[in-house]
């Protein structure tokens, strides 16, 4: 009987050096893959931080203009809208319950409603603001209302400088002619 003798010298496997060089390989591979997805994920939360911002922006500035479009006439003006000289407060419908007013103070655009006494906040500070010096927010030429803000938008991960919104709004419920 002959017997086979296999060679012994030769075994099959992987070195020490070459798993090393596997291993080193898949770390660079996981650590990109890890800056990746944590990349994505942070950017993710910035850009819902931002639409979260704009989509604030939007809804004040609706709230605004409905309420000026709307405003009722007061009893000697043509039309319901009354700004004080500093150009921070703006005064929307005859003087009493229901007039709405628009302030701007502590930083913020307030939106407050008049209760019959008092003005209470309904529903208060609407948006974060930035009030430079000699600031006015509100002016009024005829039946339209400029607003002019500069809104604090350093809320989010990064450092953004402020947004300047302008917008004009027409009084629509105002009276084309005083009446007697």
């Amino acid at each position: 009987m002959s017997k086979v003798k296999l060679n012994t010298d030769y075994e099959q496997g992987f070195t020490l050096i070459e798993l090393l060089i596997v291993l080193a390989l898949l770390s660079v591979i996981l650590a990109g893959l890890f800056n990746l997805f944590s990349f994505t994920y942070n950017n993710f939360a910035w850009v819902e931080g931002e639409s979260h911002r704009l989509q604030t922006v939007r809804l004040s500035l609706d709230l605004l203009g409905n309420d000026i479009r709307n405003a009722e006439p007061f009893e000697d003006q043509l039309i319901g809208v009354k700004i004080e000289s500093n150009g921070t407060k703006l005064y929307l419908g005859p003087e009493g319950n229901g007039q709405i007013r628009y302030e701007v103070k502590d930083k913020g655009l307030w939106r407050q409603v008049h209760d019959g006494k008092t003005f209470k906040d309904q529903p208060g500070k609407i948006l974060d603001l930035v009030s430079p010096s000699g600031y006015k927010p509100f002016e009024l030429q005829e039946k339209t209302v400029y607003v002019k803000l500069v809104i604090d938008y350093k809320e989010g991960n990064r450092d953004q400088r402020p947004m300047e919104i302008a917008a004009d709004f027409t009084v629509r419920n105002g009276l084309l002619e005083k009446e007697d």
